[in-house]
């Protein structure tokens, strides 16, 4: 079975518990984006990750699909930030449109673009994580890391900042 079928399954089995379910699809420049968005127009979960967002017309471009293919107000969407020029775009991205949830921080592709090798405490992405958590500061949104009492900007967790009107 294919890939999506697969995704569609698991999610079929409800076996999360109370867990928010993300499907990550492919990215608006590949050619299985529109086909995924198709696909898992009609599931049940509550975001789709969207990797490789570096503007605000891509944002508002993703927001337009989902309403065209009626997913409902309740699926939220989620982008991956992951290339320079979505680190330097990245108050525009949150801002972009209201079905965006939270940006997620794609650090092994920025690290390829940006030529920094990965490290456990991530020192080569100080500037790009401090940009995000600024931005989010200044809309109000700096939430607290539910494991360690810090901001969300500690490495502990997965670099998934809330946006405004988040229900994270």
């Amino acid at each position: 079975s294919s890939t999506r079928e697969q995704v569609r399954a698991a999610i079929a089995t409800g076996d999360y518990g109370y867990r928010q379910i993300v499907v990550r699809i492919n990215g608006q420049d590949t050619p299985w984006y529109k086909d995924d968005l198709k696909y898992f127009a009609n599931n049940k979960f509550c975001a789709v990750l969207v990797p490789k967002v570096e503007t605000e017309e891509s944002v508002a471009e993703i927001a337009a699909d989902m309403q065209k293919l009626s997913y409902p107000d309740t699926c939220r969407l989620w982008v991956m930030i992951e290339t320079p020029r979505s680190i330097l775009n990245v108050e525009k991205i949150t801002l972009a449109d209201s079905r965006l949830e939270a940006v997620v921080m794609g650090t092994s592709d920025l690290s390829n673009d940006m030529r920094v090798p990965h490290s456990v405490n991530r020192i080569g992405f100080v500037y790009d994580h401090s940009r995000t958590f600024f931005v989010l500061c200044w809309l109000g949104q700096s939430e607290k890391c539910s494991k360690c009492s810090y901001s969300m900007f500690c490495s502990y967790m997965l670099s998934i900042y809330p946006v405004a009107n988040s229900r994270l």
